[in-house]
């Protein structure tokens, strides 16, 4: 399982050290305000109960795992992924010092 994938089900399992040790989720939870795609929502009730860039990373990065690349490809498109998806997220604070 992808690093990025364990880090999320540790979120959703409610221990803090997911948060502490994996900065873009950290940012990624802690958005103010969702910017949404909403192609690629199912149905506004996903946008009530969840955090929907979180959902959108992990439902990549299942794809991703499930690919047949080698490890470092995942790796990289791992990377890309949770950072690209991490300049939705964050406190306007932040978004204002990036």
């Amino acid at each position: 399982m992808l690093k990025s994938l364990e880090a999320i089900e540790s979120y959703r399992q409610g221990l803090s050290d997911a948060l502490e040790n994996n900065v873009w989720l950290r940012y990624i939870a802690e958005a103010e305000e969702q910017l949404v795609n909403l192609e690629r929502v199912d149905s506004l009730r996903e946008l009530r109960n969840h955090n929907p860039v979180l959902l959108y990373v992990e439902r990549s990065l299942i794809l991703l795992d499930r690919m047949s690349a080698s490890y470092w490809i995942k790796e990289l498109v791992e990377e890309v992924l949770v950072w690209s998806e991490t300049a939705k997220g964050g406190t306007m604070r932040q978004r204002k010092q990036w």
